[in-house]
């Protein structure tokens, strides 16, 4: 029987360099990590894979992208020396057609032509019928998602994830900032853009052995990992277009406590019910189990929860109602509270790891003595958690216009969303509340419509956009079934639904009589930002605040925050002359 013949794209590939096994046969020593090898991330504006892109950079790795539209994390990517497309195109994987989709940036040192990659990593929310994604299975470009890459790039490291419904962005980021502080040479995949880590940025390529990641678990990215300690925050349904029900998100979080390498540990919120019905499997697995929360049958608790003046929390932690230590954090909320008693029972697994794999530590692997050295109360760990500055968009202090405090959070889930407000309640009891919600994705708005109206009743005032389509969902659930203006008609009379946020912002510069003044051009309200280091804002001082702005959302509202504080800021300053 004769075979198949290559096709001419087949040819083309196989002449550029030798193809690399495919992934399903994948082992870490098929493809050398150097200079001559080039990865192609489709979908690399992303908070995962420009985590992914900045580590593969790190590594050595000649690293390409592309993404629908310029995002801040792409240009952080470019900044790192990749080679980076707005729009998707064969082109952009070494495809000789014509294309008009160019590179945004392109480093001196690079030469402007794209060869064919030697591996392509395609984000969940790439459809197969992209271009890029079919000239790859064409050519015979072995094609990665998340957690098939994920599997390679944490091969023979000590493992840390992060995983959860809710919270886990902000645990990751703080027990990355807790081994930068005992001097580990960590890598570290985070799905925000820290302040703390080097040029903001998301990730950290390191050389050390500890491999510290937010485990996501949309299209089962979390079960690409073999993690040394797993930290669950809690378990929520969430993702309905990927998820039937709660039961389905509990099975992919049973097969990833099944992932945890035998004698590891699990950190689990005890508070709650979902995560805590994983706690006899992982006892029967032989795995450490170490539980966190609020209530008395925690091994780590957290007591006397008060928000500060400063904007944040203090708290009393106790480990076994044995020794207690009063802590502050920078974040409202408390929820923030059982994300950093999460990093300080994580933290105190680390410590018991670096016991055993660091008996004769290698340069690479400096801190570890002083981390196995950390006594569960040691006060390095607090005076990371003291000093973290947050991380973009979660509950993050965007600054004052007149008396108003303006936050801007990620939350898109009635549960985050409800978490969010609660946080502002308690910061400021006595100020007006106002949210600005944009609705991600039609299947969550949907599925999720009565919940995301009973959370939003809670403020005095909301203003709803149109859903943000994140991942084009190509089915009869669409505009035609579910809007944004469904969530503000439910609410009722204190709700206002607009097509877009730059609406909003319009409405909210209407309302302070600045446009009628002609003191602000609608022209301004454009995509400049305004860039404000936190350590220059002001103190928030509670008693001068006498009103909240809360924008919340994951799509297009990722930077209208700082267009909106300057936008307002403008206009205060124009009232004043």
């Amino acid at each position: 029987m004769m075979g198949c013949r290559a096709t001419p794209i087949q040819r083309m590939y196989k002449q550029s360099r030798k193809p690399l096994p495919r992934c399903k046969h994948d082992t870490a020593s098929n493809m050398p990590t150097n200079s001559n090898v080039a990865l192609h991330f489709i979908g690399v504006g992303g908070s995962g894979m420009s985590a992914l892109a900045l580590v593969a950079l790190s590594q050595g790795y000649l690293v390409s992208g592309s993404d629908l539209l310029r995002s801040a994390q792409l240009v952080q990517v470019e900044a790192k020396g990749a080679i980076c497309f707005a729009g998707h195109s064969s082109t952009n994987v070494g495809s000789k057609k014509s294309s008009s989709s160019e590179p945004l940036y392109v480093p001196e040192d690079v030469h402007l032509t794209v060869s064919v990659p030697d591996a392509i990593v395609a984000s969940s929310a790439v459809p197969r019928t992209n271009i890029e994604y079919s000239f790859a299975r064409e050519a015979g470009i072995p094609v990665y998602n998340r957690a098939q890459w994920l599997t390679r790039t944490s091969k023979r490291k000590n493992v840390v994830a992060v995983a959860g419904t809710h919270g886990k962005t902000t645990t990751a980021s703080m027990v990355a900032m807790v081994l930068l502080e005992n001097d580990l040479d960590i890598t570290a995949l985070v799905g925000g853009n820290v302040r703390q880590f080097p040029g903001g940025e998301n990730a950290i390529g390191g050389s050390g052995n500890f491999f510290l990641i937010e485990a996501d678990e949309y299209d089962g990215a979390f079960l690409g990992l073999s993690p040394q300690i797993a930290v669950i925050t809690n378990v929520e349904f969430d993702h309905p277009d990927l998820f039937k029900c709660l039961r389905d998100v509990r099975v992919a979080f049973k097969k990833f406590t099944r992932r945890i390498e035998t004698g590891g540990s699990i950190v689990i919120c005890g508070d709650d019910a979902n995560s805590s019905t994983f706690m006899s499997k992982a006892c029967s697995s032989k795995l450490e189990v170490v539980t966190y929360g609020f209530a008395r049958n925690n091994l780590w608790r957290a007591m006397n929860v008060k928000s500060n003046t400063g904007g944040g929390t203090t708290f009393t932690v106790s480990r076994a109602d044995v020794k207690k230590q009063d802590v502050s954090i920078s974040l409202p909320g408390r929820h923030n509270v059982l994300n950093a008693l999460a990093a300080i029972a994580t933290a105190s697994c680390i410590r018991d790891a670096c016991d055993a794999s660091c008996a004769a530590p290698s340069p690479s692997q400096r801190g570890c003595h002083r981390m196995k050295n950390l006594l569960c109360f040691d006060p390095v760990m607090f005076t990371a958690l003291n000093n973290y500055r947050g991380i973009a968009r979660r509950m993050q202090f965007v600054g004052f216009f007149g008396s108003c405090a303006l936050y801007d959070d990620y939350a898109h889930h009635p549960t985050a969303i409800k978490a969010a407000i609660g946080a502002m309640r308690e910061q400021y009891p006595e100020a007006r509340v106002t949210v600005l919600f944009e609705p991600h994705t039609f299947s969550r708005t949907f599925v999720m419509l009565r919940s995301f109206v009973a959370a939003l009743s809670e403020v005095d005032r909301v203003m709803v956009t149109s859903v943000y389509d994140a991942r084009t969902e190509l089915s009869a659930l669409s505009s035609n079934a579910i809007s944004g203006q469904d969530i503000s008609r439910c609410i009722g009379s204190n709700s206002l639904y607009f097509d877009s946020f730059q609406d909003v912002v319009r409405q909210l510069l209407i309302e302070s009589s600045i446009l009628d003044s002609g003191k602000y051009c609608e022209g301004d309200i454009g995509n400049e930002i305004y860039e404000e280091e936190a350590e220059n804002l002001p103190d928030v001082l509670t008693d001068n605040v006498h009103s909240v702005t809360l924008i919340l959302g994951a799509g297009s509202s990722v930077e209208i925050s700082a267009v909106l504080l300057r936008a307002l800021r403008f206009a205060e300053l124009g009232t004043k002359t």
